[in-house]
This record gives C-alpha cells, sequence and structure tokens, in this order.
C-alpha cells in the first residue's frame, strides 16, 4: 500500500514538472528575444550618433576652410607654373615641372598632357584635403605641349569642368646652344628669345643650366 502512494506521488510530481518545462521555456525564449531586440536597437542608435558626430565634425572642418578664398563660380587655379600677363604660352627648357595649385575642399582633378595632337600623360589626382592645394609633378613632351585640366565636385553638382594652357618645352638644342652664350646686341639673340628678354646692358650673358 505504501509502495503504491509513493509511485503514485513520483507520477503526480513528474507530471506537474512536464507540465512546467514548455512554460519555462517559452518565457526564456521570449526574454531572448527581448533581450537581442533592444541590443540590437541600442546598436543601430549608437551606430546613428556615430554617424551624425562625424557629420557634424565634417562639416565644422568644411567651414574652418577659409584660408583660401574663390571666386563664385571658380574651382580650381594654377599657381605653378605662372603664365605671364599678355602671353598665350609658358616656356621651359625642363622636361619635367612641379604644377602646383589651389582648390575647394573636394575637388577631384585631373592633369592631360596632349603632345602631337595625342595623349602624352594622364595624372589622376586624389581629391583636394583641408589645406585646399595640391601639386603634381609632370612629363613634357617636346615642343607644344597642351596642358588639360578636368575637376570635379561631387556635392556642388560640378562634372567634368575643364580649362587649358599651353607650355612650350623648348628643344635639347636650343639648351645647349644657349649655354653661356654671350652677345654684344639683341640682335644676337636667336630669334625667338628677342621679345621676351631684358635689355638694360650692352653686354648680355646668358647660362643654362
Amino acid at each position: 500500500m505504501k509502495l503504491n502512494r509513493y509511485i503514485l506521488n513520483l507520477v503526480i510530481i513528474g507530471s506537474l514538472l512536464v507540465a512546467n518545462m514548455p512554460v519555462n521555456a517559452t518565457e526564456i525564449i521570449l526574454n531572448s528575444v527581448i533581450t537581442s531586440e533592444i541590443e540590437q536597437e541600442n546598436d543601430v542608435q549608437t551606430l546613428e550618433e556615430i554617424f551624425e558626430q562625424q557629420l557634424q565634425k565634417e562639416t565644422a572642418q568644411r567651414k574652418s576652410f577659409n584660408s583660401i578664398e574663390f571666386k563664385k563660380e571658380e574651382y580650381v587655379r594654377i599657381t605653378q607654373p605662372v603664365q605671364e600677363k599678355g602671353s598665350d604660352y609658358i616656356t621651359t627648357f625642363d622636361s619635367q615641372i612641379n604644377m602646383m595649385g589651389e582648390a575647394r575642399y573636394g575637388t577631384q582633378i585631373t592633369i592631360d598632357v596632349f603632345n602631337d595632337d595625342e595623349l602624352y600623360k594622364s595624372y589622376e589626382i586624389d581629391a583636394v584635403g583641408a589645406t585646399q592645394t595640391f601639386n603634381q609633378l609632370i612629363n613634357l613632351g617636346e615642343k607644344d605641349n597642351i596642358i588639360v585640366i578636368s575637376y570635379s565636385h561631387e556635392e556642388d553638382g560640378i562634372f567634368n569642368e575643364e580649362f587649358q594652357f599651353l607650355i612650350f618645352k623648348e628643344p635639347q638644342e636650343n639648351k645647349e646652344r644657349l649655354k653661356s652664350y654671350v652677345v654684344s646686341t639683341p640682335q644676337d639673340l636667336p630669334q625667338d628669345l628677342l621679345n621676351s628678354a631684358d635689355i638694360d646692358d650692352d653686354i648680355i650673358t646668358m647660362s643654362i643650366d
């Protein structure tokens, strides 16, 4: 009789445990899902806050870029080499020149060098940063070199704008001819140098390195 009662008690306790197990498991799953959703929501809020802080920082940086002023529709200007007023081109004896310039923050610039009506060299410059300056060493072909400066500024809706100028590279034989060249009158100068020579003395000495 006692044995039967003991077995009955075990059956009742077991039934209660089995009946309670799905409830406890469901509670655990629900709590896990809720916790996960809360964590994900917090992560999204954190990412949004980081993005907003970065955007505000970049905006503040852009507003502080007041060291170089540009005209209303000006985005790029070349500061070196300098083209003299009234001249249609720049003359050099060098096969390479370091081109320097100023541009608005974020401007994308491409420099193309055309020689004999063909593309001679092309240079892609990284987006202009906080200094609002750029420089690029470019190679020149013999004689006429057309330099095409193309630029874009995506934020302002500016795409593939361009301007150009001419650089004339003197042939090597002219450089050799002018080394330690001494003349007594302007008429002794090569014809293409007469207009640009500064005549102040009776004797003119020109030395080309």
